[in-house]
C-alpha cells in the first residue's frame, strides 16, 4: 500500500518556543511540498505547543505528546506516527534553505541511499564556533564509510530500514545519533549529502561551554571506540537553551 506522503519529518521539542517557529516557517517556504511535519513536545511549560499549532493551517502538522524528555524517546514516537516512506529527523533548533528537502530527497534516491545525513553550518560569527564545526564535518565527511557519525540535527533514513534497526536506543541520552547510523550503516548504505547544508544554532556550545561539550562528546566517542558503545547516564541539558 502507498504511503500517504514521501516524507515525515519529525522534529522532537522541549521548552522551543523561541526556535521552532523559525524553523516551521522554512518549512513552510519549501519548495517540494510532499511531506508531513509531527512534533513531538515533552510537555513544555512555554508557549511550544501554541507556536506550533499556529503553523497548523500553513502545514500538515501533528501535535504529539511525550511523558518523557527523550530525543531519543520522542524520536521513536514521531516515526510510529509517520505516514511517509522516509523519516527526516530535525532538531528545532536548525534553519533549512528553501530547496533543501527537494535537493535532499533527489540526491538521497539518485545514490540509491537508505540513511543519510548533513554537514553542518554554525549560526555563528564566531570563527571559533567555524572551527569547531569545521572539525565535526571532516569527522562526518571521513568516517561515513566506516564508523559513521551523524548529528541528531539532521539524519534522513527510509522508514523501512528504520523500523528493521528498531529506531533510537531510549537507553542513550547522548550519541544516540551516532548509535543510530552506526547501526543502519550494518544493513544498508550511509552516506553524507552533498547537495545541502543545514543551519545549526551555537546554544548549546554557548550554555555549557565549548571545551566542556567537546569533552563530553570525546569522553562518549572513546566508549564508543574501547567499549563499543555508549556510556549510558552521560548528563544532557534538554529544553534549557534560551540564549
Amino acid at each position: 500500500m502507498k504511503s500517504e506522503h514521501k516524507l515525515s519529518i519529525v522534529i522532537p521539542t522541549l521548552n522551543e518556543e523561541e526556535y521552532l517557529p523559525k524553523l516551521l516557517y522554512a518549512l513552510v517556504r519549501q519548495s517540494f511540498k510532499d511531506f508531513e511535519v509531527i512534533v513531538v513536545d515533552a510537555k513544555s511549560k512555554d508557549k511550544t505547543e501554541d507556536r506550533a499549532k499556529y503553523f497548523s493551517s500553513h502545514l500538515n502538522l501533528k501535535f504529539l505528546s511525550s511523558d518523557r524528555a527523550s530525543p531519543a524517546i520522542q524520536r521513536n514516537l514521531g516515526a510510529k506516527a509517520a505516514k511517509g516512506d522516509y523519516l527526516l529527523f530535525l532538531d528545532a533548533d536548525v534553519i533549512v534553505t528553501i530547496n533543501f528537502l527537494r535537493d535532499i530527497v533527489h540526491e538521497f534516491d539518485e545514490r540509491y541511499i537508505e540513511c543519510a545525513t548533513c554537514l553542518l553550518i554554525p549560526i555563528s560569527d564566531k570563527l571559533i564556533d567555524k572551527m569547531m564545526h569545521g572539525a565535526v564535518n571532516f569527522m562526518v565527511r571521513t568516517a561515513q564509510y566506516t564508523d559513521p557519525y551523524a548529528p541528531g540535527a539532521c539524519i534522513l533514513c527510509t522508514k523501512r530500514l528504520f523500523n528493521r534497526i528498531l529506531g533510537f536506543d531510549e537507553s542513550l541520552t547522548l550519541c544516540e545519533d551516532h548509535d543510530l547510523v552506526g547501526r543502519a550503516k550494518e544493513l544498508s548504505k550511509f552516506r553524507v549529502l552533498r547537495s545541502q547544508r543545514i543551519y545549526l544554532s551555537v546554544r548549546r556550545l554557548k550554555k555549557e561551554g565549548r571545551l566542556k561539550l567537546i569533552s563530553k562528546y570525546m569522553y562518549v566517542e572513546l566508549c564508543r571506540k574501547l567499549l563499543g558503545s555508549s556510556p549510558n547516564g552521560v548528563e544532557y541539558s534538554y529544553g534549557d537553551y534560551k540564549t
